[in-house]
């Protein structure tokens, strides 16, 4: 069986914040939940309005011990604009997929 905590916590990608290579859910070990949101692509429909939606309940979901990664096809450029236009913070809270089309 696929367990997809373990994939995520050893899978490496680009932080938007430093441009550091992490794991996808480092420092969220101590977090009694964790959220992982899959964006197709950084400002379509989607994203923007579950982001709009985290910023409006961010402080309850930081009471109730809720940690939150989000990872999208983009580049660290796109990934900053995203949050500078959403206000989604992007220190440890964004991990960008580079993505080339064949």
């Amino acid at each position: 069986m696929i367990n997809i905590y373990s994939i995520l916590n050893q899978t490496q990608r680009e932080r938007v914040s430093d441009g550091a290579i992490a794991p996808i859910i480092e420092n969220t070990q101590s977090a009694p939940r964790l959220l992982v949101l899959i964006w197709s692509q950084l400002g379509d429909f989607d994203s923007l309005e579950s982001t709009w939606w985290l910023q409006r309940e961010a402080e309850l979901l930081t009471k109730e011990g809720l940690a939150i990664r989000a990872i999208g096809i983009g580049d660290r450029a796109s990934g900053n604009q995203f949050c500078n236009y959403t206000g989604f913070p992007c220190f440890l809270w964004i991990l960008m997929l580079n993505y080339t089309a064949n």
